[in-house]
């Protein structure tokens, strides 16, 4: 079939391993829940198509117009993907069809889980979005890829690496979302502000200042405490150290290690997202 013109032709529910459709015009065409592996679309007008629900494992698109076609729900396993065009109309659904449970691989795969059949695929269209200037979609697609893993790590007990991955989404979104990294600072930073004056306070020359030191304490001293508290926990935080207070007792004083530790890693991952970001 290389070679033809079938705009807006009818090919779903087809069953056409290893066919070709090679420098083919097919825009509009309907290939749904058609069974098309190892099929060969390269240099073809897929303008428009739609392949929601087909089976296109092993199939190529080199060089192939996909701008504005829909491929939700459709089987990628080891589809190859270059020089393909597409465009923010292209859909390719907001999840992998191997996410879901009932989706079988069939005997070419049956030694792959679907979550690494998942996290394939979502590699892949990283980097078609990457290739087509879409940096939006690919730190998406980045996003789905890493969390496939995480649900792979759990199903197979690998309780390390899906410990390490969690804590990375939900800090980082896996070193995509700096906002993250700010809120869990400003959390941090908050909660140091509030605890400082209850576990022991806060010391310098001046004396020692906590919640238990004020009687019949003003709005204002309460508010001087908070802000002295806050500044030393930003200090801490920041790991500045300038020395003019310093927590009292042993709570506060483990208060202020972790907080100084956890201090040091929120920055690192946001000077670590940041240059990510700036790099793609």
């Amino acid at each position: 079939m290389s070679n033809s013109v079938f705009q807006r032709g009818d090919f779903s529910d087809v069953k056409a391993q290893n066919s070709q459709f090679g420098q083919t015009d097919i825009s509009g065409s309907d290939f749904n829940n058609g069974e098309f592996q190892k099929t060969n679309f390269t240099n073809s007008n897929a303008r428009g198509a739609t392949f929601d629900g087909a089976n296109l494992e092993d199939a190529t698109f080199d060089g192939t117009e996909l701008r504005d076609a829909s491929l939700k729900n459709t089987r990628l396993y080891q589809t190859l993907f270059s020089d393909t065009r597409i465009n923010s109309n292209t859909d390719f659904g907001d999840k992998s069809a191997y996410e879901d449970p009932d989706t079988d691989l069939g005997e070419n795969y049956e030694d792959t889980s679907r979550f690494e059949a998942a996290a394939w695929v979502y590699r892949r269209l990283q980097d078609l979005h990457e290739e087509n200037a879409m940096s939006e979609k690919a730190r998406e697609y980045h996003i789905r890829k890493e969390e496939a893993k995480r649900q792979e790590y759990r199903k197979n007990g690998e309780w390390f690496k899906w410990g390490v991955h969690t804590a990375n989404y939900h800090l980082t979104e896996h070193g995509e979302n700096l906002w993250q990294v700010a809120k869990w600072s400003g959390i941090t930073i908050g909660a140091g502000t509030v605890l400082y004056p209850l576990l022991g306070g806060l010391a310098n020359a001046e004396g020692t200042h906590n919640i238990w030191s004020l009687s019949d304490p003003s709005a204002w001293d309460v508010a001087l405490l908070f802000a002295r508290s806050l500044y030393f926990s930003t200090v801490t935080f920041t790991t500045l150290g300038y020395g003019d207070y310093h927590p009292v007792g042993p709570t506060a004083k483990a208060l202020a290690g972790v907080e100084s530790l956890a201090g040091a890693l929120l920055v690192a991952l946001f000077v670590f997202v940041l240059g990510r970001r700036v790099a793609r």
